[in-house]
């Protein structure tokens, strides 16, 4: 798409001048077409879920050290992680059902958080605060993965 250098309007490219200022439109040779990367908030976004993505696997390197291995909790927390890495691979592919799963996957994600919070009375430890804040990301992800230029972009035909 090609923009008057004037007044920025869109240029039709069957008029040899700008629709909106009357100036006349130099003639450019053909240009290969630019292929667009992500937009920032896609990056971003990305950025965020891979942050958020090691906090956790960080949590139970250490709940490893301090408590030894236990295989129901490790194999939980490493499904989990597979699962967060594949959904934020095929977001870079450009799959839009991703979104949705990421959106579906945080509901039970910030679901299991209040449950264990509010089995152990309410108040947030500061041993959560890690979850906590990689939970406080992917919302930040969420929003900015269904924000309107992201959603063009994910909607762009490859």
């Amino acid at each position: 798409m090609a923009y008057c250098s004037y007044c920025a309007a869109v240029l039709d490219p069957s008029l040899a001048m700008c629709a909106r200022c009357g100036r006349p439109v130099a003639v450019a040779a053909a240009q290969p077409a630019i292929v667009a990367g992500p937009p920032s908030s896609v990056r971003v976004a990305i950025l965020l879920l891979l942050v958020s993505w090691g906090i956790p696997l960080l949590m139970l390197a250490r709940a490893m050290v301090l408590y030894g291995p236990r295989i129901g909790i490790m194999a939980q927390s490493i499904a989990g992680a597979i699962l967060w890495l594949v959904l934020i691979a095929f977001l870079w592919q450009r799959q839009s059902w991703a979104r949705f799963g990421v959106l579906i996957l945080l509901v039970w994600v910030l679901g299991s958080l209040v449950l264990s919070v509010l089995r152990i009375g309410g108040a947030i430890p500061w041993g959560l605060a890690p979850a906590v804040a990689a939970d406080l990301m992917r919302i930040c992800a969420v929003f900015l993965l269904f924000r309107p230029e992201s959603n063009a972009w994910f909607q762009q035909n490859r």
